[in-house]
């Protein structure tokens, strides 16, 4: 008898997973989203894609100047990401910002 085994996912996909669930975390607008890595690793019984990378979020946005003045530019914050997502389902398990 065949043992039906669940197709995994490509890491592509699960990269494309792990970008819609940090726009979903993120506290504001993403200027910049960049992966870093993406390797398959075995949690406890679970196999997932552990996808790792940083975003540029704009925390206070570009203000005109009146007459003669400097218009005040964005404040962008730089922070770092890790977004774990289940092999077989394409689940995420786990996003953490820091």
């Amino acid at each position: 008898m065949a043992e039906n085994k669940p197709e995994l996912i490509d890491a592509t996909e699960a990269e494309g997973v792990a970008v819609m669930a940090i726009r979903g975390q993120a506290g504001g607008e993403i200027k910049n989203i960049i992966t870093r890595s993406r390797k398959l690793k075995q949690v406890g019984m679970k196999p997932i894609y552990e996808v790792t990378g940083s975003i540029d979020i704009v925390t206070k946005p570009k203000e005109p100047g009146r007459i003669f003045e400097r218009p005040t530019p964005a404040r962008v914050e730089h922070k770092n990401f890790t977004v774990q997502v289940h092999v077989h389902t394409a689940k995420v398990i786990g996003v953490s910002i820091y």
